[in-house]
């Protein structure tokens, strides 16, 4: 009876990242802690990592240590093989550096493309082919990383942003029919599952907190064609959300293992198992602990007050997002839920133990319409909640710049992003 290959795909970690200016490390550690423990538990083969392991291009010290200590204790598993792909928030140069040493480690990874327009590489050098103890060829990974515009096309002058879009998904669609056809003549007809890797959006993909449609702009990204008729499954980055994409089974995002923010608060994050019994895959989702609970209240006073209760009444720790949107006059949110934290502390709280923190805060006023009009107060927001990108979607969001414009401005910022940490 033929082993079954079993496949680990996550994305996404965004190592690093803060939440409204607190340090998320304790849950960072908690997750890889659980994901090591999760590998030897599922007799996990082979793990995917598709994409922005780090949430900035320049990552501090922290995140860069706990990902080369996750990496070490990884090569001490049964986890046979890792391959790693970059995203859209990861430096190339950064992720390509220490490739060689971690080969030695079995983990595989490809930060820059290795082939393209002004590339000297051909599409065999982003293939990694996974072999078992016999040295046996067992699996075939297109390991594709966030491909960048310059990649794929060429801009030509006075191109308009919409023919520059079609080129960019023609280039993206391109680049995946090359490796494809690289990984079948490695197959060469033999049973080999053959699994592709991308960061990218997909048309039609869920978004979670903060994403945007920045890929290929108002085309809705690549449809699931792009990826053709060769993998047996597409282990996709980028989007937080957990989905298929286009009700196929197998191609799929694992999404981010934590809530970037308090937009995704409750959603339950999961990461894929995929199976596979020669070429045919079969899948099963792990969810993923929240490791710190998460909760958006809003209303006026009372309603406030009255969401706090069960929060305050809870054995665990929480971080709050408030909105407050009641027509009294108040001169500061945070004064409010801390007036009533101290009130709920006394009534319900044995221990003397204050499980509550407020991360953010904000009013919303009702319009004439009686509908929310935008925030007219951010009381507990910072320059440091964000990272370089989002600071820029910050500014065009400011300046009602059009949506047909933004994605080619975003596109270029995020070039400029990479040249200057690649020359820093």
């Amino acid at each position: 009876m033929t082993k079954q290959l079993r496949v680990l795909h996550t994305s996404d970690w965004h190592l690093g990242r803060a939440l409204h200016e607190h340090s998320r490390d304790d849950e960072y550690d908690a997750f890889l802690a659980w994901l090591l423990k999760t590998i030897e538990e599922q007799k996990i083969d082979v793990l995917l990592i598709a994409g922005d392991i780090f949430d900035t291009s320049n990552p501090p010290y922290s995140a860069q240590q706990r990902y080369y200590d996750f990496c070490m204790k990884l090569s001490r598993t049964c986890c046979r093989h890792a391959v790693i792909t970059s995203g859209n928030h990861d430096s190339t140069t950064f992720i390509d550096v220490p490739a060689k040493i971690l080969a030695f480690l079995n983990i595989h990874v490809i930060g820059q493309a290795r082939f393209g327009i002004g590339k000297k590489g051909v599409p065999e050098d982003e293939v990694v082919v996974i072999k078992d103890e016999n040295g046996k060829d067992m699996l075939i990974v297109a390991a594709v990383p966030y491909l960048q515009d310059g990649d794929v096309r060429t801009s030509l002058a006075g191109e308009d942003i919409r023919t520059g879009e079609q080129k960019m998904v023609d280039g993206v669609t391109e680049h995946y029919r090359r490796v494809a056809q690289a990984c079948e003549e490695i197959r060469a007809g033999r049973e080999i599952p053959v699994v592709a890797m991308g960061h990218l959006y997909a048309a039609g993909g869920k978004l979670g907190e903060g994403e945007r449609v920045t890929y290929v702009g108002s085309l809705g990204g690549v449809g699931a064609s792009v990826f053709g008729d060769t993998f047996d499954y597409v282990a996709l980055g980028h989007l937080h959300v957990p989905q298929t994409v286009g009700g196929n089974e197998y191609i799929r995002y694992s999404g981010s293992p934590l809530a970037m923010g308090f937009g995704e608060a409750g959603q339950q994050k999961s990461a894929c198992v995929v199976n596979f019994a020669g070429k045919t895959p079969t899948f099963s989702l792990l969810n993923i602990p929240a490791f710190r609970n998460m909760a958006n209240v809003r209303g006026d006073k009372k309603e406030i007050e009255s969401q706090l209760i069960p929060l305050v009444k809870s054995p665990d720790d929480i971080y709050i997002a408030v909105t407050y949107t009641g027509e009294e006059k108040i001169d500061n949110v945070m004064w409010l839920v801390n007036e009533l934290l101290e009130k709920l502390y006394t009534l319900y709280r044995t221990d003397g133990h204050h499980n509550i923190y407020c991360l953010n805060t904000q009013i919303v006023r009702p319009n004439s319409q009686n509908e929310c009009a935008n925030p007219t107060e951010i009381s507990n927001e910072s320059l440091e909640d964000f990272n370089e990108t989002e600071v820029f979607e910050r500014l065009l969001d400011a300046n009602k710049i059009d949506e047909s414009e933004r994605n080619g401005l975003l596109e270029c910022y995020r070039e400029l992003l990479v040249k200057v940490n690649q020359h820093s």
